[in-house]
């Protein structure tokens, strides 16, 4: 008999591992810094690089996107653990490895998930709020819309804008760094939220959005990536909302009389949708300056 928590270690972790690590590579962590940040030998890292993560079920995956957005937002170690905890609470809680340790009758991992969905919630927050910790810093203006920017993230299987977080009053750019007027709430945004809503009711894996100006060259930096590009038509609520593309990671809205364009960035969870921003953010740059 092998009790859940030792089941998971003992079979599924590494598999999680080998997403994070590469996860994080593909971020542009050295391999120094993602072994000590997983708590691994470089030797490890150097070997979940050498392969590509096998297919494994959707919770595996974002078990391992968990580990890397600890990695990359937590600098505490307890607190990266308690990240990881939790993310493992809520896969146990949705019953996503029960046939694997196989008990008739067993309730112990589903039982109790108003609490997994709390840490759940907290550590949606937490995302946001390192993902806009990165970005910061840096000039994001050439991105801005007259709407501003916003970023969204939500829970797994939302039902409601509730289920989906977002800063509230936007992002502004007074002077280039983009600043948020308070910390990422629950239903902060219904226009990102309802979007949001629509797509994570598809075939795609995205959880996480942000606003972007479209224009030429914008479209053009998110083009030269290789990313699927897909056509938005808005509609006028939840289900409303027609995507030419399944499983696309930039959005395009062309907008219409007294509606502004936009881009629309798609990620798994915040802080990969900020990376990509930066990544357009520093090819249009490059464009314009050329």
């Amino acid at each position: 008999m092998e009790p859940p928590c030792y089941l998971m270690v003992k079979r599924f972790y590494p598999e999680a591992r080998s997403y994070a690590v590469n996860r994080l590579a593909s971020e542009g962590m050295s391999q120094r810094d993602i072994a000590d940040g997983l708590g691994i030998t470089p030797a490890m890292v150097q070997k979940y690089l050498g392969r590509v993560p096998g297919e494994q079920p959707g919770w595996i995956v974002d078990l391992g996107n968990a580990m890397a957005g600890a990695v990359l937002s937590v600098t505490d170690p307890s607190d990266r653990i308690s990240m990881i905890c939790s993310s493992c609470k809520r896969v146990r809680s949705d019953g996503g490895f029960c046939d694997s340790h196989d008990i008739d009758g067993c309730d112990l991992c589903t039982d109790g998930g108003e609490i997994s969905n709390g840490a759940e919630r907290r550590l949606v927050l937490e995302n946001l709020k390192a993902a806009y910790r990165s970005i910061s810093n840096t000039d994001l203006s050439a991105l801005v819309p007259q709407v501003r920017i916003n970023i969204a993230y939500g829970i797994h299987d939302p039902e409601a804008i509730t289920d989906i977080a977002a800063f509230p009053g936007r992002l502004s750019s007074p002077h280039g760094p983009l600043v948020a007027l308070a910390e990422p709430e629950f239903g902060a945004s219904h226009h990102l939220s309802v979007l949001l809503l629509d797509i994570m009711s598809g075939p795609g894996g995205a959880r996480a959005i942000a606003n972007i100006a479209f224009t030429d060259t914008t479209l053009e930096a998110a083009r030269s990536f290789d990313w699927t590009v897909a056509k938005l038509e808005e509609g006028k609520g939840t289900s409303e909302h027609s995507i030419s593309e399944d499983d696309p990671d930039i959005l395009l809205a062309e907008g219409g009389f007294g509606i502004e364009p936009a881009l629309y960035v798609l990620g798994c969870d915040a802080i990969d949708v900020v990376s990509r921003l930066l990544m357009i953010n520093e090819r249009t740059i490059e464009m314009l300056e050329a």
